[in-house]
């Protein structure tokens, strides 16, 4: 009984000894899985810091974006009301070609009258310069025969 006893002293102090080892052995593991959790729940923080960052950063281009749509929308619709102004605006040239069109025509037919007029207007004046020269012509003999009678009258009176 006495060497059952000392094999189970050996035995339980082998246990012992093995239990001790592994508890070391448990202890820095536990020591491990400590600083392994440290060093998870660090790189967490970063990672969630940079996510943080990055949402931050999104939500800025995010407004920027809104605010470049909202500025393109904008824009489209100033060139929507420059293409109908300027369409108003050939329109407008359209009907001034059209009028100027009118205008010159009118013009040459009135250079035509003029010119017409002038033509009538110098044989008038070549008419009535040739009356002009008639009539003087009449007009002196009238009173070529009128000093003539007035002669005779003057012979036949004395």
């Amino acid at each position: 009984m006495q060497k059952e006893i000392i094999n189970l002293e050996e035995t339980n102090h082998s246990l012992k000894d093995s239990c001790a080892r592994k508890n070391v052995i448990l202890g820095k593991m536990n020591l491990n899985l400590v600083n392994n959790t440290e060093e998870i729940r660090g790189f967490t923080k970063r990672k969630n810091l940079e996510i943080e960052k990055f949402k931050k950063t999104l939500e800025e281009v995010t407004a920027k974006a809104q605010i470049t749509v909202n500025e393109n929308h904008n824009l489209r619709e100033q060139i929507q009301k420059y293409k109908k102004e300027i369409k108003g605006i050939q329109e407008m040239k359209i009907d001034l070609e059209r009028r100027n069109i009118e205008i010159n025509d009118e013009k040459e037919d009135l250079m035509r009258k003029l010119s017409n007029l002038k033509q009538e207007k110098k044989q008038l004046d070549e008419d009535f310069s040739s009356l002009q020269t008639s009539t003087d012509e009449k007009i002196s003999n009238l009173k070529k025969i009128v000093e003539s009678e007035r002669e005779k009258g003057k012979l036949g009176g004395n």
